[in-house]
Parts: structure tokens; sequence; C-alpha cells
């Protein structure tokens, strides 16, 4: 057996109905709390005016930064920073997806580190200290994960650069996973989110240097979820049982980036993320991996082979080389059937914003982590391949 490592943080609250403990939660840690969210809109106001009235019952003082957008960015962190200076917070409570969960982490390391926090970013920026504010997450979307794991996404606008803040004191250190609350996703949210909660697994499964027996048993699990899930809730947003499914995929997804990371394709989704700001993660995430598939299939031929007999049990009659390389088709009929099957053109995004994708690509190292490590040609020649279906 490989050597193991595995540690992760996050006191995991997972359960149909656990939104009802986050006043108890939030009160251990903190009675003046920053509550992180997107401004309210129709599906999530009743969540966030609920989360506020429980915090208040148990003599919470609840202020609410609802600054977030979609890929946020050093602006919207440093608002929030603002305000918890000002209200003098002492605990951080992010409800949301990703984006809202990614921003309170960025404002609990603005708030307590000196600079902002983009001066903390990986590979480039200082290192993060122990010395930050507790971070809660409620997570109402089935994709990032980002309820128990070590990274915190943000843009930088005005350089069209989208990193990562990366640490394990970045965990949450509690992460509340109620699958009641992803009920109001519409269906391209939830196809969009699903997807990359697969990929989160996929690429933990496969990954070349921090994948492991134990990394395997959680990503596959998430991979096989997703697949059976995914169709179903996309179709009938109202079913329990995939909703539950889907959360629980998410974080195992999210459990195992944390002690593996991710690959070429999250970097490269990364990088669509910073010069296209208006397509979404998992949108990026489903325009690369057809042609990275197609790329990588026979460096991995055994993950890849494992996955395409999970999609499709009759290839269990076939070799790995064939099962591996029909997992590419798998995936891509996948993507097909949650309605996920998009390009560059479809998307809206200008061929000459190609050169600079490749080079915010080599920004951040999950590249160096794929089955395949790729030249500045390499990532060119899958741009070119997803431009256009």
């Amino acid at each position: 057996m490989r050597n193991i490592n595995y540690f992760n943080p996050t006191d995991i609250r997972f359960g149909w109905g656990r939104v009802v403990e986050i006043g108890d939660i939030v009160a251990k840690y903190g009675k003046r709390c920053l509550m992180v969210t997107v401004k309210p809109f129709p599906a999530l106001e009743p969540v966030f005016e609920k989360i506020k009235k429980l915090c208040s019952e148990k003599d919470v003082k609840v202020f609410h930064f609802d600054g977030v957008i979609p890929n946020p960015t050093t602006d919207n962190i440093n608002a929030g920073v603002e305000m918890a200076k000002e209200n003098n917070v002492n605990i951080i409570l992010g409800v949301g997806g990703g984006s809202s969960i990614d921003v309170a982490k960025g404002i609990s390391v603005g708030v307590t580190h000196e600079g902002n926090a983009w001066e903390y970013r990986v590979m480039k920026g200082k290192p993060i200290k122990d010395k930050l504010l507790p971070i809660i997450a409620v997570s109402t979307t089935a994709g990032t994960g980002s309820e128990v794991t070590a990274a915190a996404v943000l843009t930088k606008t005005n350089e069209h650069l989208k990193l990562a803040l990366y640490d394990k004191l970045l965990c949450p250190i509690v992460g509340l996973v109620d699958p009641e609350l992803t009920i109001t996703m519409p269906p391209h949210v939830t196809a969009s989110t699903g997807w990359d909660a697969f990929c989160h697994s996929f690429e933990a499964y496969t990954h070349n240097l921090f994948s492991s027996d134990y990394i395997d048993i959680l990503a596959l699990e998430g991979i096989r979820l997703t697949i059976k899930y995914l169709p179903i809730v996309i179709k009938d947003g109202n079913n329990r049982e995939g909703r539950e499914a889907l959360h629980w995929a998410n974080t195992l997804g999210g459990l195992a980036i944390t002690n593996a990371g991710v690959t070429l394709p999250h970097g490269m989704g990364m990088a669509i993320g910073g010069s296209a700001p208006h397509v979404t993660h998992g949108e990026a995430l489903a325009i690369m991996y057809p042609a990275i598939n197609k790329w990588t299939w026979k460096h991995k031929v055994k993950e890849y082979a494992t996955i395409g007999r999970i999609f499709n049990p009759t290839l269990k009659k076939e070799s790995d080389d064939t099962a591996a390389e029909k997992a590419c088709d798998e995936m891509d009929n996948f993507l097909k059937k949650i309605g996920m099957w998009m390009s560059f053109k479809d998307k809206n995004v200008s061929e000459v914003m190609l050169g600079d994708i490749v080079e915010d690509t080599f920004q951040l190292p999950d590249y160096l982590n794929h089955g395949i490590v790729p030249t500045v040609k390499n990532v060119m020649d899958l741009l070119e391949n997803s431009y256009e279906r």
C-alpha cells in the first residue's frame, strides 16, 4: 500500500434541515459575526433572514456583507474587510456557493494580516499565519466543496488574473452542509456546480503526485454519486434523494482536493475565469474537459478505465486501453446529457483571449500535477481545439 497522508480540520455537519443549528454553532466561536453573501434574491433571501434570526436568538449580532459577485474580486474582499473592521467582528460566516465562502476566507485573511488578501496568493504571495478569525461556511450549492477546502479563489480585475489563496488554515472551522438549501438551484446552476464537483473528484483521483488509496475512496464515491444523480436532479430539482447525494458528492470532492489538489483543467479553468469572468467555473471546465481527456487518457490508463466502467459497466468486458479511451466518449456524452456541452465560441469568448489564458495557466501549480505536464504549445493546442465544437 502506498504511503497515505490525510488531514482536514473542518467539523462537518451534514444533513437535511441542519441549518437550524447555525445559531448554536456561531455563538460557540463569536458574538459579533460578519455574514458574507451575494445580494439577496428571492430564492435565497429567506435563507439569509432565517440564519440571521437563528444567530440573533443566540445573542449573536450579525453584520450582513452582501457584496459578493460571481468570480469574486479583490475589491469584493477589501470592502468586506472594511466592514468587518468597522464593526469589530470576531467571526466570519460565509453563506452561499463557492464565491461567498471564498470571500469569507479572504476577509478573514484581510482582517488579520498586513496588506490585503491578494498579497497572500499561492506561489507568489506571503505565507498565511495562524491568526485568522474563525470561518464558518454554510453551502447553498453542490459543487465547489469550499466549506471543507483550504482554497479561496479571487480575481484581480485590473490584471485579468484569477488565482487562489491556499493554506490548511483556510479550511472552515465548521462546514454546515444542508441539502435542503440547494432545492432552489435552477437546472443550469445545478449542472454547472455538479460538473465542478465531478471534476474535483476526478482530478484528485488522477492526480500525478498526491493521490492515495484513501483519496481514491472519497473521489470514486463522489464520481459515482454525480454520474447517477446529476441528470436526475437537473430534471427534477425537488428530488430529495438526488439533492442529498449531490451535496454529499460536493463535500467528498472538497475533502479529496484538500489533500490531493487539482490538475490541469482547474488551472486552465481559473485562467479562463480571469480573462472571461462571465464564464462560470463549471462552464470553463466543461469547455476544456473533452480536449484534455483525449490528450491525457494514454498517460492515466488505469484511472480512465475505472471511470469509463463507472459510466458504462459493459466496459468491464473490454481491455483497460479500450475502456480508458471510451471513458473520454462517456464524459462527452455526460456533458451533453446535462446540458454542459459547450465551446468558447458558444460563450462569446474571443480568440484573442487565448494567448492570455495560456500565460495565466502557468501562474498556478495545477499543471504540474497532471498526468502529462504540458508545454505552452500543448495548452494553446488544447484551447484552440476547444474553441468551436
